[in-house]
């Protein structure tokens, strides 16, 4: 099977079972019944039954079992209604160096793009949401990445 799914990636200071908790928060608002997988276990867990202290490094997330066929057979695309299955991957990094063009502040929609940094993190989190689609592109890979970015408590 080809390569599917777009690979959106978010650097944090904020902690994993903070972020981890926030997203599997939302998820039960979106899909209350939702099928999870999580750090490469075959079965799934409704997301219902999922442990209240899970710890997980990677998730994976389908509305239904007609979702996980399509994506099994299909790979991360959107289905008929407009949605689709997406996975969520935590990543902590040590040091890293990060350079930027164009920065924009949380609270302040500016971008000036013609300014260039360079970003040092120490003890970070890198998280990749791969969703369906490209989010500029695409509503619902928009919501499943502004969701990811919301659970870090920051404002989009």
């Amino acid at each position: 099977m080809e390569i599917t799914g777009y690979d959106n990636v978010i650097f944090t200071d904020c902690k994993k079972r903070f972020v981890s908790n926030n997203i599997l928060t939302w998820i039960k608002t979106l899909w209350p019944n939702c099928l999870c997988q999580f750090d490469g276990q075959d079965n799934h867990i409704l997301l219902p039954d999922l442990p209240k202290q899970l710890s997980w490094f990677e998730g994976y997330f389908c509305k239904n079992d007609t979702m996980e066929v399509h994506w099994e057979e299909n790979g991360y695309s959107l289905m008929k209604d407009g949605e689709g299955p997406f996975g969520i991957l935590f990543r902590e990094r040590n040091m890293l160096h990060l350079k930027l063009n164009g920065v924009t502040e949380v609270n302040d929609p500016i971008v000036e793009p013609n300014y260039s940094a360079n970003l040092l993190l120490n003890n970070s989190l890198e998280m990749t949401v791969i969703t369906p689609c490209d989010p500029h592109k695409d509503s619902f890979s928009e919501l499943v990445l502004e969701n990811c970015i919301s659970a870090c408590n920051y404002e989009s």
